[in-house]
């Protein structure tokens, strides 16, 4: 069993005593509904067959870039769980033929993006 202790840094911890504290996310993340959709991006890794400490990890990560993104799109006061689910999670994968070919995590800029994809392509 994992604890993943939803906070100002989430923590993410083991039963063996390893414990990840994740660098995203926002105070504007301090809202309804948040919590519940950091457990259903894990609760899906998951069930895709990602073990345990990565699908936590991952969600947790890509959660609080979804968040920040959002943030930086909207601003952090008012921000609701469905805005940056809806509109930010998708935002931070490219897809090439099905595949994820690059992250907006990171990526500060359209050139930035671009030059991401340029080194996959």
């Amino acid at each position: 069993m994992f604890v993943v202790l939803k906070g100002a840094r989430t923590v993410i911890a083991r039963p063996d005593g390893l414990v990840a504290i994740c660098p995203t996310g926002n105070p504007g993340m301090a809202t309804a509904g948040t919590g519940d959709v950091l457990t259903g991006m894990i609760v899906g890794l998951l069930a895709q067959g990602v073990p345990s400490w990565e699908a936590a990890c991952a969600a947790t990560y890509l959660h609080g870039s979804a968040g920040d993104l959002a943030a930086q799109q909207l601003g952090q006061a008012g921000m609701l769980a469905s805005q940056y689910n809806v509109q930010s999670i998708p935002a931070l994968f490219f897809f090439k033929g099905g595949q994820v070919v690059a992250q907006m995590v990171g990526a500060r800029s359209k050139k930035d993006l671009k030059a991401q994809l340029d080194q996959i392509a």
